[in-house]
């Protein structure tokens, strides 16, 4: 039996005594935050979501990661996990599935744990969740083994559709320090450490400083103040009611004198002046 739910999502109720079985197939244009962090609401089986527009955030047992245009994240039985958007709108196409046989099969292509990857060809990713959903439309009485046999053919590809972010020596070094500036600009108005930035894509601190610099000839805790003073300038010629201390510690400074003095160097002149300069 298939069963749509309220995001037109495909759910098959009919396969779960085959080694490789799909449990639900489908998408959302506009994705809502899913939270899976208590313990008893975790999935019971596996799960692939991969965004096809806009971005969300996910928090995967205390890591956070930015999900992307092109990024993916297999998730394995029981593991806690929330994720909601951080633009609107955010897009995503899911298959949760299941089976005696997953387990054996993902791991024996290096699929050890829960993880963030990002996909090679989008066209291609997106074909094999739309064979899957096609086969669990029909009203073939094998549909069951249609989607099975799908879901084992998506299983073996997987390995050459997706690499893991923190395994990125092949790519440039844009693209390698692509997801930590992702990751500022979502965490910058708290304390981000250096170890923290390099935990994203997987790499030691002295690798992320070199590779910054290549790109940006900077380091990264110098491009992470560059950006929240760029946020303060914003919120400063935004609004000109707003106390200097909220700006501070919007951008990530609770020390106010010492954002006005990071701010004067970055800028040559105080928050006040600049927004006085704004305002002329």
């Amino acid at each position: 039996m298939v069963i749509l739910d309220e995001n037109n999502s495909l759910l098959l109720l009919d396969a779960q005594n085959l080694p490789y079985y799909i449990d639900m197939a489908g998408g959302a244009q506009h994705q809502r935050q899913v939270d899976r962090i208590r313990k008893n609401s975790t999935l019971p089986g596996f799960q692939w979501l991969y965004t096809t527009r806009g971005k969300g955030l996910l928090l995967l047992e205390e890591r956070t990661f930015v999900l992307s245009e092109n990024t993916g994240c297999l998730f394995f039985p029981g593991i806690s996990h929330m994720y909601k958007p951080l633009e609107t709108p955010w897009s995503t196409r899911w298959i949760t599935f299941g089976g005696s046989g997953c387990t054996g099969l993902l791991r024996g292509q290096g699929f050890e744990s829960s993880q963030v990857y990002n996909i090679r060809s989008m066209p291609v990713m997106n074909q094999l969740l739309e064979n899957i959903c096609t086969a669990a439309r029909s009203r073939s009485i094998q549909r069951a083994y249609d989607c099975s046999a799908l879901l084992y053919t998506f299983l073996v590809q997987l390995k050459f559709m997706v690499y893991d972010t923190s395994s990125r020596a092949h790519l440039p070094a844009e693209d390698k320090v692509q997801p930590v500036v992702e990751y500022i600009e979502v965490n910058y108005p708290r304390d981000v450490s250096v170890e923290e930035m390099a935990s994203v894509i997987g790499v030691s601190t002295q690798y992320l400083c070199r590779i910054f610099n290549r790109v940006f000839r900077m380091g990264p805790l110098a491009y992470l103040v560059k950006y929240r003073i760029h946020m303060a300038k914003s919120l400063l010629a935004g609004d000109p009611e707003v106390r200097i201390r909220d700006v501070a510690l919007q951008v990530g400074y609770r020390d106010t004198s010492y954002f006005c003095m990071i701010f004067r160097r970055a800028e040559g002149m105080s928050p006040a002046d600049f927004r006085a300069h704004q305002l002329r």
